[in-house]
């Protein structure tokens, strides 16, 4: 298989879409060392175009073979204490099995891991590769937490609370620090400033978790991307509002 060389940025992509499964991913929602559920997807950047020119399988990756061997390695594998330990260990057992990619990005999903979350929290890591591992980035995502707030400029608006969709994306650093990361979760963190908060803007709504996040000092990480929309905004869109990228260095 032709692999893309270093400085050269791969455009395509092997794709196998949310494979569900289930697997001791940290705690559950109740706090227990139990079995999830969980669904992962994985995307292998490389380079199909000899596979399209010869029109031929063996000069790209088998997404069935990569499945079997998937769940082959769930059965056989320990607990994991977090997904990104459990991403790192498929890596390892991917670049052993398979031709190594230039960059293999994998998201999992743990959608009944949080109790006050309907959607779950998951994580984005990217593994970048070019003869060795080079680095790679962990994306934690928490795409719906749903609080009622005053929010809006409307008479009524400033004294009734309303429900507000808060969603964040957190580029955490590398490599990961495990023993900076205590303190409550992002979700409770979020919810109980949101509850208390009054604002005419979902831009000044935004600005404010931003910078709540930003200056959390127990957690690394070096941008978090926030998304707060009215789903009551308008009557014929699901929702309206802002979203916003914000790095710690801006608020100190």
């Amino acid at each position: 298989m032709s692999l893309p060389t270093e400085g050269t940025k791969p455009r395509d992509c092997v794709v196998i879409r949310d494979i569900r499964f289930i697997a001791r991913i940290g705690k559950d929602c109740w706090g227990r060392d139990e079995a999830q559920q969980a669904r992962t997807t994985i995307k292998i950047w490389t380079d199909t175009s000899a596979a399209a020119a010869g029109d031929d399988v063996l000069k790209t990756y088998d997404y069935g073979a990569i499945t079997k061997h998937f769940f082959l390695w769930l059965g056989q594998a320990v607990p994991w204490e977090n997904l990104h330990e459990f991403h790192s260990a498929y890596f390892f057992r991917f670049s052993h099995i398979f031709a190594t990619p230039t960059c293999l990005e994998m998201t999992t999903w743990l959608p009944d891991a949080l109790l006050r979350v309907d959607s779950g929290h998951g994580l984005r890591t990217t593994f970048n590769w070019f003869g060795g591992l080079k680095d790679w980035k962990d994306t934690f995502m928490l795409p719906e937490v749903n609080v009622n707030c005053i929010i809006g400029v409307k008479a009524r608006e400033r004294t009734q609370k309303q429900k507000v969709k808060i969603g964040f994306e957190i580029v955490l650093m590398y490599p990961p620090n495990r023993e900076n990361q205590a303190g409550d979760p992002f979700e409770v963190l979020v919810q109980k400033a949101v509850e208390d908060s009054s604002y005419q803007t979902v831009e000044a709504l935004a600005e404010m978790i931003a910078r709540m996040i930003c200056l959390d000092a127990k957690r690394t990480f070096t941008s978090v991307t926030v998304t707060v929309e009215k789903p009551s905004a308008l009557n014929f869109a699901d929702g309206a509002g802002v979203e916003i990228t914000r790095t710690p260095d801006q608020y100190s």
